[in-house]
């Protein structure tokens, strides 16, 4: 495992937010416009910080991220995975399904460890529904 943290923007929030190959999710240091009661218009810095994760009804991590002022809740696993291995085409399948019959964006993630908690992007790895769901067979 690797224990340096390399820091990468999430796809779709790019300046807004970025996610760690160690499985963590931070927001970025930027400036904000608004404007007072007089319509006056300032930029304040926001400084960047590393978010403090929920754990959603099925145990997975979740965040909230905003952009254009609208607020997502979005599984941290899935960021890490969308942010360090957006080819999708490197996916784990059972020995009975045929990988061109396999809809890509269908795919899911598997925690190989089976914990949910850990987001680690070596933990993670995509893979079919059916794979996923026979991970402990394997």
């Amino acid at each position: 495992m690797n224990n340096i943290e390399i820091w990468k923007d999430i796809p779709g929030y790019e300046g807004l937010y970025q996610a760690s190959n160690l499985g963590r999710i931070k927001s970025v240091d930027r400036y904000v416009k608004w404007n007072n009661r007089y319509h006056k218009e300032y930029k304040q810095l926001k400084k960047g910080k590393i978010l403090k994760p929920a754990i959603d009804n099925y145990g997975y991590l979740i965040v909230g991220l905003s952009k254009n002022n609208k607020l997502k809740s979005k599984r941290v696993h899935q960021l890490v995975v969308e942010t360090f291995k957006p080819d999708r085409n490197n996916f784990k399948i059972m020995d009975d399904e045929i990988r061109e019959n396999i809809n890509l964006k269908k795919l899911h993630i598997n925690h190989i460890d089976e914990n949910k908690l850990n987001n680690n992007i070596d933990n993670l790895e995509w893979c079919t529904h059916k794979y996923n769901q026979n991970w402990r067979c394997i």
